[in-house]
C-alpha cells in the first residue's frame, strides 16, 4: 500500500509539470493515450486515477496561477519581425537634408509668435535639440524602468513565480529595448555629425523616473517591486502610444520615420506582454497591497506628463538662441500653460489609453482604485 502510494505522489508531480503547459484539448488526448497503449486494464484504471486526480490538483490553482502557466511565449514571433532580428540600421546618408529632424507638432515652441518670427533656422535648430531630447529619454526609459524590471522577471524575483515562457520572454524584452535604446543615440549621433550641432548636456532623468522614485519613497518597502513591475506595465503602454503618435507625423525626416515604425512594432509585442503580465500581477496581489499601491497609480499618469523637465530642457535651448530672459518666460509661459497641478487631462490620447490599461487588466474595478481617481479626473 505505502508503494502504491509513493508510486502515485510520483506520477502526480510528473503529470503536473506536464499539465503545466497543456490546454484541455491537449489533456483530453492525453488522457486517450493511456486507453490504446498495448497494457492492461489494471494498468489503464490506475493511470487514469492518477491523471484525474493529478488534473483536479491542477485545476483548483487560483485563476491567476492558470493564467501564468497557459501564457504562450511570443518567441516565434518575436525570431520573424523583432527590429534587432530582422532591420537594417537606419542611416541618414540614405535621404537628402529633410525639411525637419523631428515633428514641430511635438514641440510647441515651434508655433508661438516670437518663435515664429525667428525665421526657419532657428524652429530648425529647437527642433533638433528636441529631437535629441527625445532620444534621450527613450534610451533612459528602456534602460533604467523597463529592462531592470524585465531583469527581475528572469530572475524570478516576485512573490509569484512566472512560468518558464514568460520568463524567456523577458529576456527578449530586455535585447530588444536594448537595442531601441542603441538606435536611439545611434542616429542622436549621426544628426549631431549631419547638422554639426551638438547636443548639450541631456537629462539624465525623465519625468517618468522622477515620478516612480518620488511614489518608492512614500511606500513601504514590501510594496516597492512589486510598484515597480505594475508602473513597467502602465509606462510600456503609454510609451507605445506616444511612438505611434509620433511616427504619423508628416514633414519630418525619412529615417527618424523608419526608427520610430521599428521601434513602435517591437512595442505594439511589449505592450501585449506587459498587459497579460499586469493583469496577472493585480489579480494575484495581496489586497493589503493593492490598498497600498492603488491610490498611487493616479499619480503615477499624473506625473508622467508633468512638463517640468520639457520647460527646463526649453529654456536652455531658448537661451542657446540668445534670446531676452523675459521673453524667454513669456514663451515658456505660453506653451507649458496645459499641465493642471491636480486634474489628469482626459483629452490627451496617451492619459486615456494607460487609464483603459487599468480597466482592461481589472485594476481600475478595485475599489480603491476608482477611489484614488477621482479627483484627477474630475472635468
Amino acid at each position: 500500500m505505502r508503494e502504491s502510494v509513493k508510486n502515485g505522489i510520483y506520477k502526480s508531480i510528473t503529470y503536473i509539470k506536464l499539465f503545466e503547459s497543456m490546454d484541455k484539448k491537449s489533456f483530453l488526448l492525453y488522457t486517450l493515450l493511456f486507453f490504446l497503449l498495448p497494457c492492461k486494464i489494471e494498468d489503464h484504471q490506475q493511470n487514469l486515477k492518477w491523471i484525474l486526480l493529478t488534473r483536479m490538483m491542477f485545476m483548483s490553482q487560483p485563476a491567476w496561477n492558470q493564467k501564468i502557466q497557459s501564457y504562450q511565449s511570443n518567441q516565434p514571433q518575436w525570431e520573424r519581425t523583432a527590429s534587432v532580428r530582422s532591420k537594417p540600421r537606419r542611416l541618414l546618408t540614405d535621404e537628402e537634408n529633410p525639411e525637419f529632424y523631428f515633428p514641430p507638432e511635438q514641440q510647441t515652441l515651434c508655433v508661438h509668435p516670437l518663435i515664429e518670427k525667428m525665421g526657419a533656422e532657428v524652429k530648425k535648430t529647437i527642433l533638433i535639440h528636441s529631437l535629441y531630447k527625445y532620444l534621450n529619454d527613450i534610451a533612459n526609459i528602456e534602460k533604467d524602468i523597463i529592462n531592470q524590471t524585465a531583469y527581475k522577471i528572469t530572475k524570478n524575483d516576485y512573490f509569484i513565480e512566472f512560468s518558464r515562457d514568460i520568463r524567456h520572454d523577458a529576456l527578449s524584452v530586455i535585447i530588444d529595448e536594448s537595442y531601441h535604446a542603441y538606435v536611439a543615440l545611434d542616429f542622436l549621433h549621426q544628426v549631431e555629425e549631419k547638422t554639426s550641432i551638438s547636443a548639450f548636456e541631456l537629462p539624465k532623468e525623465t519625468a517618468l523616473s522622477h515620478a516612480i522614485k518620488n511614489i518608492k519613497a512614500e511606500l513601504p518597502t514590501e510594496c516597492i517591486d512589486n510598484f515597480e513591475l505594475i508602473a513597467t506595465c502602465i509606462a510600456e503602454h503609454a510609451l507605445t502610444n506616444d511612438l505611434i503618435a509620433v511616427s504619423k507625423a508628416k514633414n519630418m525626416s525619412r529615417t527618424f520615420y523608419y526608427v520610430m515604425q521599428d521601434h513602435a512594432q517591437d512595442e505594439g509585442r511589449h505592450a501585449r506582454y506587459f498587459e497579460h503580465l499586469l493583469a496577472v500581477f493585480w489579480e494575484a496581489l495581496p489586497i493589503e497591497q493593492k490598498e497600498i499601491i492603488g491610490p498611487f497609480l493616479p499619480k503615477l499618469i499624473h506625473q508622467y506628463f508633468n512638463p517640468s523637465f520639457q520647460r527646463a530642457y526649453d529654456e536652455q535651448i531658448l537661451n542657446l538662441l540668445n534670446i531676452a530672459p523675459d521673453q524667454i518666460q513669456i514663451i515658456l509661459n505660453d506653451t507649458h500653460d496645459g499641465w493642471s497641478d491636480h486634474f489628469i487631462n482626459q483629452e490627451n490620447i496617451v492619459a486615456k489609453q494607460m487609464i483603459n490599461l487599468l480597466k482592461r487588466t481589472q485594476v481600475f474595478e478595485t475599489p480603491c482604485v476608482q477611489e484614488a481617481f477621482k479627483p484627477f479626473l474630475m472635468v
